[in-house]
C-alpha cells in the first residue's frame, strides 16, 4: 500500500521509463501517438453526430497506429484482433456501440501503459508537482482538522474512462484531475463516510477533460443515505462545458453515511467530475 501511495505521489518509476527512452525515438513515437490520440477523439465526435461507421473506422485506426508506435520504442503490445467495421451508417448494428467502447477503452490503456513513449521529462515533473501540491494540502487540511475526517475512506465509480481518470480524482482537491466515464455511458460515484457525520452540503464540479474540453456531465441524480434510510434525493443540471465552471451546490442537512451521484446524460463525449465535496 505505501510502495503503491509513493508511486502515485512521486511516479519514480515512470521517471525510470520516460529517462530510458532516447530523445530522438521519444519524438517519433510521441508524434504518432499524439495522431493517433488525435483519431481517437475524431471518432469519438463523429459517434456522437451520427456518423458512426466513420467513428468505428477512425478508432480503429487510432489502435493500429497506437501499436505500430508502441512496436517501434521496443514495446510488445498485445495484437488481439480488431472487430471488423461497416462501411456504412446504414449498416451500424446495437452491438457496434459497445465494440466502440472496447476500442477507446483499449488505445487509452495503450497511452497509459506506455507514457515513456510520449511524455518527456518536463511533463512527468509537471504531473509530480500536482500530485504533490493536492496530497500536501490533503495532510495540511487534516492536520489542522485535529482528527476530523476531511475526506470519504472509500470512493468508487461504476466504471471509468481510462487508468489516469479514477473515482481517487474527485477528492484529490484539485481541479485539474477527474474522474471520466468511459464514452457515451451514464453511471455513478459512491462516496462512502466513516464514520458517518452531519452533511450540509454537496458540492459539485463538472468535468471537462482538460485540454480539450470535450467531456461533461449534464443532469446529474444525488442520492443520500444514512444507514438504510434515504435522507436526499436531488437532481441538478449542468449549463455545459467551461473553461472556468461554477459548483453545482445541492443542500443536504442531515446525517449521511453514503452519497451517491448518478450521471444521467452528458456533453461531447461522456460525463464525469473534476470534484465532488461533503460539507
Amino acid at each position: 500500500m505505501l510502495d503503491r501511495a509513493r508511486e502515485w505521489l512521486f511516479l519514480e518509476r515512470l521517471q525510470a521509463r520516460v529517462d530510458a527512452v532516447p530523445d530522438e525515438l521519444r519524438a517519433k513515437t510521441a508524434r504518432a501517438l499524439t495522431i493517433s490520440e488525435q483519431r481517437r477523439r475524431g471518432a469519438e465526435a463523429l459517434w456522437s453526430s451520427g456518423s458512426r461507421a466513420e467513428a468505428l473506422r477512425l478508432a480503429r485506426e487510432s489502435i493500429e497506429l497506437a501499436r505500430s508506435a508502441v512496436r517501434e520504442g521496443g514495446g510488445s503490445p498485445a495484437d488481439d484482433p480488431l472487430p471488423e467495421v461497416p462501411e456504412l451508417d446504414g449498416e451500424v448494428r446495437p452491438e457496434h456501440a459497445r465494440a466502440l467502447r472496447e476500442m477507446l477503452e483499449l488505445h487509452a490503456r495503450l497511452l497509459h501503459d506506455h507514457r515513456e513513449l510520449h511524455l518527456d521529462r518536463r511533463a512527468v515533473l509537471r504531473q509530480q508537482a500536482v500530485r504533490t501540491a493536492a496530497g500536501g494540502l490533503v495532510l495540511v487540511v487534516a492536520v489542522l482538522a485535529a482528527g476530523r475526517l476531511t475526506r470519504t475512506t472509500r470512493v468508487a465509480a461504476s466504471a471509468q474512462y481510462d487508468a489516469e481518470h479514477t473515482a481517487l480524482e474527485v477528492i484529490d482537491r484539485s481541479e485539474r484531475t477527474e474522474w471520466l466515464l468511459p464514452t457515451s455511458t451514464g453511471g455513478f460515484i459512491d462516496l462512502q463516510l466513516k464514520p458517518p457525520r452531519k452533511i450540509a452540503r454537496v458540492k459539485l464540479m463538472n468535468a471537462r477533460n482538460l485540454p480539450w474540453n470535450d467531456r461533461g456531465s449534464r443532469e446529474v441524480v444525488l442520492d443520500a443515505w444514512d444507514g438504510t434510510r434515504q435522507v436526499k434525493h436531488a437532481t441538478a443540471a449542468f449549463d455545459g462545458i467551461s473553461n472556468d465552471p461554477k459548483w453545482q451546490v445541492i443542500e443536504v442537512g442531515e446525517r449521511v453515511e453514503r452519497v451517491r451521484v448518478s450521471v444521467k446524460t452528458w456533453y461531447g463525449a461522456g460525463g464525469g467530475f473534476a470534484e465532488i465535496v461533503l460539507e
